[in-house]
């Protein structure tokens, strides 16, 4: 393909700033796989506490920590976690 071709040539300087920080914490060739693949969507990242599933998971496979050191370990309150205990 040829925008394969085109993406072989991307360095960091050519991309916006808001995508730069993709670039720093990835890599260039994720950015351009992203571009590549996803070009033109545009989505929020979740943060890791914002994935229910994967925190109900990890509080499940952890029963021995209490309440107060999952919330300090996941950067939650300690309701939150209740929360989602229950």
């Amino acid at each position: 393909m040829i925008e394969e071709e085109i993406l072989k040539d991307l360095q960091e300087s050519d991309l916006p700033d808001n995508f730069m920080i993709v670039a720093d914490n990835c890599g260039i060739e994720v950015v351009r796989k992203l571009i590549l693949e996803l070009g033109g969507l545009q989505f929020c990242i979740p943060k890791l506490t914002s994935i229910k599933p994967l925190i109900k998971r990890y509080i499940a496979q952890n029963p021995e920590k209490n309440n107060q050191r999952l919330a300090r370990e996941l950067s939650l309150n300690v309701r939150t976690i209740d929360n989602i205990i229950d």
